[in-house]
């Protein structure tokens, strides 16, 4: 405490506290705070890991509904667009179906083997002819004729399983579809098997 003493002449007083006002010590250590920058670390690599499961995922579910359009698409166009072409020992057919799918998809544009399809996701789909089979009317299957795919069995039954495969975002499906010759009803001789 400071006693004043009023004299004539004199200084005011000036008073000095003995009492020092001393900080608390309401900080964090060093370990703390390691602690909590790993934790808040491995919050964040667990969420942002989480996150790009879910993009992954939902850009693969993406990729494959489209492989499926895409299998249907091409499907239909084999099936309806493209006209049967007749099985000889000197007939590549498969390449036939090739060139015309192609003319049809493409609108007469040219690519060697594949082709992409008319559709939005279709510019970096790819698909090509796998295989063709023909009917054994003999055997009553499909015949597989291996490496030399391109020629089917002579003479022709009318009945061709032609297969495809379809490749998009890193991920390939294939599929099948059945050709059948037409039938006109004033040449019934030329007609597939029921």
């Amino acid at each position: 405490m400071c006693n004043k003493v009023d004299r004539p002449g004199a200084a005011p007083c000036v008073c000095a506290s003995s009492a020092r006002f001393r900080r608390g010590q309401s900080g964090q250590s060093l370990v703390e705070a390691i602690i909590a920058m790993l934790l808040v670390g491995s919050i964040f690599l667990i969420l942002a890991g989480a996150l790009f499961t879910v993009i992954k995922v939902t850009t693969t579910n993406k990729n494959l509904q489209s492989i499926d359009t895409g299998l249907m698409t091409y499907g239909e166009i084999l099936q309806t667009q493209v006209p049967y072409e007749n099985c000889s020992a000197s007939t590549q057919t498969a390449s036939i179906y090739q060139s015309n799918a192609e003319a049809f998809i493409t609108g007469g544009g040219a690519e060697p083997t594949k082709w992409r399809l008319p559709y939005t996701d279709g510019a970096s789909m790819v698909t090509e002819l796998t295989g063709l089979e023909s009917w054994n009317t003999t055997t009553g299957a499909f015949e597989d004729r291996g490496a030399s795919f391109y020629k089917c069995v002579s003479p022709d039954s009318g009945v061709q399983r032609v297969s495809y495969k379809i490749t998009f975002g890193g991920v390939s499906r294939t599929g099948q579809i059945v050709k059948r010759k037409s039938c006109r009803v004033d040449q019934p001789a030329g007609c597939p098997p029921a």
